[in-house]
């Protein structure tokens, strides 16, 4: 990330020193390592990554098929503690996790030449793609991984109290900053250069 990208993304008002401490810190992010924790003993916490939960895929005809994956919390901690009291059932907000290497073999077979392969996963293991977020192997996570933004689903909070779903891993506090950016880029993008007039 350079000067200019922070000064747009982040904070156009901030002097250049202050930009410059900026980009330092999302450089450090950016070397994605540091981001897992071994426990904690909060059960459900932002940024879990849990085994179980089901992803459904649509097909082109509109066919529907669930199965038990890996994915990781998206919602935050506060809105699905169960210690909490609701006046209606709580949703949980998640995207999947996958294994680099199966995400190397998707680009592969759809034909992307090596090279450019190498240039995907090298930017996404800089965590320079707003679309996925990149995790790197511990805990319970065997190899590096990346948690897909654009693919969100949503279920029952209580799913995960079912037996087939299992917390793998915990984000770190630098971890869970680091998502949290990523999550602002993705989803709530305020500098996108796009007029929105108020209806007449």
């Amino acid at each position: 990330m350079t000067i200019e990208h922070a000064r747009a993304l982040f904070a156009p008002e901030l002097a250049e020193d202050d930009l410059k401490e900026v980009v330092r810190q999302i450089q450090k992010l950016q070397e994605g390592r540091g981001f897992l924790a071994a426990h904690h003993e909060i059960p459900r916490l932002q940024g879990d990554i849990w085994s179980g939960l089901p992803i459904v895929r649509i097909s082109a005809d509109g066919h529907a098929a669930a199965r038990p994956a890996r994915a990781m919390l998206l919602s935050n901690t506060c809105d699905i503690a169960e210690e909490n009291a609701r006046d209606y059932r709580a949703h949980v907000t998640y995207v999947p996790v996958v294994r680099i290497s199966a995400f190397e073999r998707m680009l592969t077979n759809g034909g992307l030449p090596q090279d450019r392969i190498n240039s995907i996963v090298q930017s996404i293991r800089l965590n320079e793609s707003t679309r996925v977020f990149f995790v790197e192997a511990g805990a319970g996570l065997e190899e590096d991984c990346l948690a897909m933004l654009d693919q969100a689903f949503s279920a029952s909070a209580d799913i995960l109290n079912a037996g087939h779903c299992e917390r793998l891993a915990v984000l770190s506090d630098r971890g869970h900053w680091a998502l949290v950016l990523k999550m602002s880029v993705h989803f709530c993008r305020l500098r996108e250069g796009v007029v929105r007039a108020a209806a007449q």
